[in-house]
């Protein structure tokens, strides 16, 4: 019987961290699609950018919150660097009302933390037990490109 319930537990685990790394890997591929619109709105015409340093800040099953540096060389030759913090969730009450996923996003130009700062707030968000989705959630919006236009997504 404990064997039984220890390889439950260690399933429902697993299956966790499959989900976590789902999010992950799609916000991963979202955020370069993303990037693209983004950029063509605040620098229009412009074609060269490089995002570096893209790093997870925090991701869970339903929530994923990247952050990097972009380099992009605006219509006068400068070099132009942003920070950002992109949020990217699975929107619930919009996925319900349409009975497949809608995924939502933004992007805030904040300051890239360091490593340890992401540590100590991943440690801090478990202890506190913060609801990090709820408090995303209200500044985003769908993805109005998403990278796999596929129509169950």
């Amino acid at each position: 019987m404990r064997k039984l319930l220890l390889l439950l537990i260690l399933a429902g685990m697993s299956l966790s961290c499959i989900r976590h790394s789902a999010m992950e890997e799609r916000a991963r591929k979202q955020i370069v699609v993303s990037l693209e619109d983004y950029i063509e709105s605040y620098f229009p015409g412009n074609q060269s950018w490089r995002m570096e340093d893209l790093e997870t800040v925090y991701t869970n099953d339903s929530l994923c919150v990247l952050q990097c540096s972009v380099f992009i060389n605006d219509s006068l030759g400068k070099q132009v660097i942003r920070d950002y913090r992109y949020i990217y969730l699975l929107d619930m009450d919009l996925s319900r009302a349409s009975h497949k996923p809608v995924f939502a996003e933004n992007f805030l130009n904040v300051l890239c933390l360091t490593r340890k700062e992401i540590r100590e707030g991943r440690r801090k968000t478990r202890r506190s037990g913060e609801n990090l989705y709820d408090t995303a959630q209200g500044g985003c919006v769908p993805v109005q490109a998403p990278f796999d236009p596929s129509p169950d997504h």
